[in-house]
């Protein structure tokens, strides 16, 4: 047998989609993904035992192929904790250079890193932020879009709007506010020297809640400038993303140790697809879909007959919505969009050996029901490479080109028992997407946060001590879901480039389910064929 591939992971925090899904991910291609002990990842806002993350790293080094880190949590603790806590840059960069050694001593290791630029959200909560965010978060975010509009065009009225909420602002909140984001600033900035050091072999800095304007805009103008500096663009990448980007890198070390470079077109189901921006994000969705691919080590073709797997985008009619408003959404499901043509294609291309991937990017925060539905009963789990709907539409899409990624590594010529293993892992994985991306987001989360968890006088965001009632109630309705959507078990044949494996599950356990951070947004379970 093959010795899989190893990859030591420091993931951004410890929810599922930073921690399970790349180890779940990475075995498709039967690619190790090894964590930290979980003492050192922390919880939400508690502080891990994360000083010891370099040590880590340190022992793990020599037995592994490579090293995937957030600098968030190698340096702070985590994503939380880069937002919140006063530790100086000088600790920070200190816990940053145990890179500098890994890399003395094992000159060959690949080493990749990933960092964001701290996101400024545009709501009065602290669940995520620091304390002052309940009283002043949405004046912060826009307070930050007018300083980046005064900085850009010198507009009067932006000044003294500027000027204006500053004075509503106490001089002490906004103090803490820029002297956070500067040292987060800075440490990006010294991950940048690392890659042009050759420390660090290829590093994403990626945007969560990104818009056009604000201070974070400003901050990744300067960046970009100093990666073009340093003359490091090809392994210095910036994009909207954060929770997929460990599932992106790992897909990119995989691609480069078989020597893969994979193939992608991308076909939309709506005229204005391409140029439509998402929510939380500060680019045309056809952009980010190239700095995936690129980050993911792949390249963007120009017809389906090149491509090594084609990625199909469910867009949106006109502009993205919530997936939680999609009975009530009028700018979604339109005219503009055609859902019909878009499965004929996945039939079409999959019929000619193109495997597909897909993208539901329709709604943020959930997969699109009337698409879903459509695609199950039309196409079928069958001829899917990958799926995806999650959160983002970065979120979704570092996902899917992950995923289909691996899946091109395998190939469609391995062995039989490297094939089996794969195509059970693939398919594990892709059953969790459906089930967790469309079934609790879209469904079951939005039925319950509308009503159900209310009158049991539970608060979807804040759970407390009553998060253990809440997480029984989800795991019923969950498990109940998942059945009555996947019952069939032909339909979860084993098979691999659309070739039958004969081999036909006999059912599915799906278990474990948990709510991370005790509240309904994050939801995490274990699932597992069970095969004859």
């Amino acid at each position: 047998m093959i010795r899989p591939l190893r990859l030591a992971l420091i993931p951004l925090d410890e929810r599922p989609v930073n921690t399970a899904l790349p180890v779940r991910l990475g075995r498709v291609a039967n690619c190790e993904v090894l964590l930290p002990p979980r003492e050192m990842l922390g919880n939400k806002k508690e502080a891990g035992a994360y000083e010891g993350l370099g040590d880590w790293l340190i022992s793990v080094a020599p037995e592994v192929d490579g090293l995937i880190v957030s600098v968030e949590t190698l340096a702070f603790g985590g994503l939380i904790a880069s937002r919140i806590t006063h530790t100086p840059l000088e600790e920070a960069r200190g816990r940053l250079a145990v890179l500098r050694g890994i890399r003395q001593s094992y000159p060959q290791l690949p080493i990749y890193a990933f960092t964001l630029v701290t996101r400024i959200p545009a709501y009065d909560s602290d669940d995520e932020e620091p304390s002052y965010w309940a009283t002043y978060g949405r004046r912060i975010h826009e307070y930050s879009q007018l300083v980046d509009k005064v900085a850009r065009h010198g507009r009067e009225e932006d000044r003294k709007a500027m000027e204006a909420l500053e004075a509503e602002i106490p001089a002490d909140v906004l103090q803490d506010w820029r002297w956070r984001r500067e040292r987060n600033h800075r440490l990006n900035l010294e991950v940048l020297d690392y890659v042009a050091d050759g420390v660090i072999d290829f590093a994403l800095i990626t945007q969560d809640d990104s818009a056009e304007y604000g201070v974070s805009a400003a901050e990744q103008r300067a960046i970009r400038a100093r990666v073009a500096e340093l003359g490091i663009e090809e392994r210095a990448v910036l994009y909207p993303g954060a929770d997929e980007v460990a599932m992106i890198l790992l897909a990119r070390h995989v691609n480069a140790h078989f020597g893969k470079r994979p193939k992608v077109y991308p076909r939309y189901s709506s005229t204005k697809g391409p140029f439509i921006i998402p929510r939380y994000e500060d680019r045309p969705l056809a952009e980010s879909v190239k700095g995936q691919i690129y980050a993911a080590g792949g390249v963007l073709v120009h017809t389906p007959q090149e491509a090594n797997f084609m990625l199909f985008l469910n867009t949106p009619g006109e502009a993205q919505d919530e997936a939680p408003r999609q009975d009530r959404s009028t700018t979604v499901d339109t005219p503009g969009r055609n859902l019909l043509d878009f499965t004929e294609a996945i039939l079409h291309y999959t019929d000619q050996g193109i495997p597909a991937a897909v993208a539901d990017v329709a709604y943020a925060n959930g997969g699109d029901t009337a698409f879903v539905t459509l695609l199950l009963r039309r196409v079928g789990l069958k001829r899917l490479s990958a799926y995806a709907g999650w959160n983002t539409a970065g979120n979704t899409l570092g996902t899917v080109v992950a995923h289909a990624s691996l899946y091109n590594a395998v190939g469609k010529d391995a062995s039989e028992p490297v094939v089996r293993r794969a195509a059970q892992a693939h398919l594990e994985f892709l059953l969790s997407r459906f089930i967790e991306d469309w079934g609790y987001q879209a469904i079951v989360r939005t039925r319950l946060n509308g009503g159900g968890l209310q009158e049991r006088g539970l608060n979807p965001w804040q759970l407390g001590e009553r998060w253990t009632e809440a997480q029984q109630i989800v795991t019923e309705e969950l498990i109940r879901f998942a059945r009555e959507t996947f019952s069939d078990m032909r339909e979860l044949e084993l098979t691999w480039y659309g070739k039958p494996l004969g081999v036909v599950p006999e059912g599915f356990v799906l278990e474990n389910v948990y709510l991370p951070w005790r509240r309904m947004f994050e939801v995490g379970f274990d699932l597992r064929l069970v095969l004859p």
